[in-house]
C-alpha cells in the first residue's frame, strides 16, 4: 500500500499511522488477551485495485480479519464533492419526516456490529460516511458505549439512508434496550423507537 494512494480517499491521512495504530492494536488485543474482533477495510476503487493482495497481507500478518468492500463513488470524480457537512444537513432534515427501519424490526449492521472512530477519538455516525461535522456523534472516551449506540440509532440520517438492514436479533433488541430505547408496537402494529 502507498501513501500517494491511500490520500485519493483518505485526504490528509497518513497511511503508516494508520497502519502503526493497528499494529498497536494488535498488540495490546495480544498482550492483554482481549475478547474482540479487529479488521482492516479495503475500500476498492479503480485507481486502488492492485493493492487489495498487499492490504489482505498486512491484516494477516497483524491478525485482523480482512474485508474488501467496494467503494461508491469515485472520490476522483468532482461530483463527489457536492457530499460535504451541507448535504448531510439536508439529509438529516430529510429523514425526520421518513419511517426509521427500525419501524420494521430493521437494525443496520454498521449500527449494531462496530464503531466508526476518527484519530482525534470522535465517534461518527458509521463506517460508510464520511466524517463532517452532521454526522459527529460525540468524544468516545465520554461517552458511555449505550449513549454511544443510542445517539447513532436516533440519528435522522439513518432514516434516508440506503444501506441494506437486517432483521433485528434478540442481541440487537437487547443493546437497544441496554441504550434507553425500545423497539415496540406502534398503531401501526410495527416495531418503532418511541420518541
Amino acid at each position: 500500500m502507498t501513501q500517494r494512494v491511500y490520500e485519493v480517499n483518505h485526504v490528509g491521512g497518513n497511511l503508516q499511522y494508520a497502519m502503526d495504530n493497528a499494529r498497536r492494536v494488535s498488540e495490546l488485543v495480544k498482550r492483554h488477551k482481549l475478547e474482540m474482533m479487529s479488521y482492516w477495510r479495503f475500500i476498492k476503487f479503480e485507481y486502488n485495485v492492485f493493492e487489495e493482495e498487499i492490504a489482505k497481507a498486512f491484516a494477516e500478518e497483524i491478525g485482523f480479519f480482512f474485508e474488501a468492500l467496494p467503494g461508491v463513488g469515485d472520490p476522483k470524480v468532482s461530483d463527489q464533492r457536492r457530499f460535504n457537512n451541507q448535504f448531510y444537513i439536508a439529509e438529516s432534515d430529510r429523514g425526520r419526516s421518513l419511517p426509521s427501519p427500525e419501524m420494521a424490526g430493521q437494525t443496520c449492521r454498521l449500527m449494531m456490529d462496530q464503531v466508526a472512530i476518527d484519530s482525534a477519538g470522535d465517534v461518527f455516525l458509521c463506517c460508510a460516511m464520511p466524517n463532517v461535522p452532521a454526522l459527529k456523534i460525540g468524544a468516545y472516551l465520554e461517552m458511555p458505549e449505550h449513549e454511544v449506540l443510542r445517539a447513532r440509532l436516533q440519528h435522522n440520517f439513518c432514516r434516508s439512508c440506503t444501506n441494506p438492514r437486517r432483521v433485528a436479533t434478540e442481541e440487537d433488541r437487547e443493546r437497544i434496550r441496554e441504550a434507553g430505547l425500545e423497539l415496540s408496537v406502534g398503531s401501526s402494529g410495527l416495531p418503532m423507537f418511541p420518541r
